[in-house]
């Protein structure tokens, strides 16, 4: 008997993504019903696109995956942004690196986040570079950490392209290498203290003595004296060699730090003495001293003299800082690790009770890009007749010395806040 004479097709796509092919006969054979007959995919082997779909979304997602755990566990930074320096997506190593939590990179620029104020013509210019399809490699940057925080990187710098052709954003790679930076500094720093410490011994005997001759000398005529313009000139000669005894003695100290001679020594004391010594100076310039003491601090182990000449030189420093009176305070606690805060603060002992000295005064206060300088040797923005730059260099030193640390919060034209804590016991 014939077969059917298809006259007519249609296709039919189901929900499901099968297709069904749709004949309409044209001639029946005998004993056979007409109406239509349906062939469906499987039967004319048409593929299921629904899976192949499904399979390819799966791929896709496992792809995706893999880049984004690659992307996020990678130990060097890693970040993306545009030709306006937005930052679009980035690793928790930069997070890391840069001290900020996600929430305060999303959303910011690179302007805001690696770059001070003095460095955002040259970033704008790298970035430029990149759009126009240049490469930048181990660019050397600096950062300041919201905490404060010098951090030294090393970045490269490249250009993602679309299909090969325009640049869509540009890629960066960060390395942090403040410790290999410190490890350099701290090389450089012992071959300057040999150094210094074999001019500083050559000064403190051929300069000292004559010096402490000519000291007695103008004291003994100061003595006898009645004209006023003469004492007035040795009041001169006796306050500059006054003047080259201390740099001296701050040239020895620092380049030959002698060692911490321990014993129990009470801070509230030592602060005390402190302002005795600059008792003068304060009332000169009409500078109030107000202390907030605990009275129920325990004892520390330390070199009572050492921590004195830390008091000293913070009052003449903020003695210097006051121009025209003004306010010094000092307030001493008891606090535990947990609770201090600042870039200088290490981990090392949490938990451990600390002695907070809180030193602060009302004087001009230091600018931001100074601050994180002021305990480096010889930085000083006194003028030449004024400073050494040794004097918070020594302070740090001691400090560290007595296994505490120092910190410092500074508001130009409303004074400078230092934090320092000392272990118990």
């Amino acid at each position: 008997m014939g077969g059917y004479r298809i006259t007519e097709i249609s296709f039919l796509m189901a929900c499901d993504k099968t297709m069904t092919i749709t004949g309409r006969e044209a001639d029946v054979p005998r004993n056979q019903g007409g109406g239509d007959f349906r062939i469906t995919s499987q039967e004319v082997q048409i593929h299921d696109l629904k899976g192949e779909i499904a399979a390819l979304k799966e791929r896709l997602k496992a792809s995706e995956e893999r880049f984004h755990s690659l992307f996020e566990n990678t130990p060097v930074a890693l970040f993306t942004y545009d030709k306006n320096g937005n930052i679009l997506i980035w690793n928790k190593a930069l997070e890391d690196i840069l001290g900020l939590p996600e929430e305060k990179i999303k959303g910011s620029t690179l302007f805001k986040t690696i770059a001070r104020e003095n460095q955002s013509e040259r970033l704008a210019g790298m970035i430029q570079s990149i759009f126009a399809g240049r490469w930048l490699a181990d660019v050397r940057w600096e950062i300041m950490t919201d905490h404060g925080k010098a951090r030294y990187l090393a970045m490269s710098m490249f250009p993602v392209r679309e299909m090969g052709e325009m640049v869509v954003f540009g890629m960066a790679i960060v390395v942090d290498i403040t410790e290999k930076k410190q490890l350099e500094q701290a090389l450089l720093q012992t071959e300057k203290m040999a150094a210094l410490g074999t001019l500083a011994s050559g000064l403190a005997h051929e300069v000292g003595t004559p010096m402490n001759v000519i000291l007695g000398r103008a004291e003994s005529l100061l003595r006898h004296t009645q004209e006023e313009k003469t004492a007035m000139g040795l009041n001169i000669i006796i306050e500059q060699i006054n003047r080259m005894t201390r740099l001296i003695k701050n040239l020895l100290t620092f380049a030959q730090r002698k060692p911490v001679e321990r014993k129990s020594v009470q801070i509230n004391q030592i602060i005390e003495k402190g302002i005795e010594l600059v008792e003068q100076h304060t009332q000169e310039k009409g500078i109030s001293v107000v202390t907030e003491l605990d009275d129920h601090l325990p004892s520390i182990w330390g070199d009572g003299d050492q921590l004195l000449q830390v008091l000293f030189n913070l009052f003449m420093n903020a003695v210097d800082a006051i121009p025209n009176g003004g306010e010094i305070r000092v307030k001493t606690s008891m606090v535990r690790e947990e609770r201090r805060k600042g870039p200088r603060m290490e981990a090392h002992s949490k938990g451990k009770q600390m002695i907070e000295i809180v030193f602060q005064d009302t004087g001009i206060g230091i600018e931001p890009t100074h601050l994180y300088k002021i305990f480096d040797p010889f930085f000083t923005t006194k003028p030449a007749d004024k400073g050494t730059g040794l004097g918070l260099a020594v302070v740090d030193g001691i400090i560290r010395d007595h296994g505490g640390e120092i910190k410092v919060i500074s508001v130009v034209d409303q004074g400078t806040t230092f934090y320092i804590h000392l272990p118990v016991g």
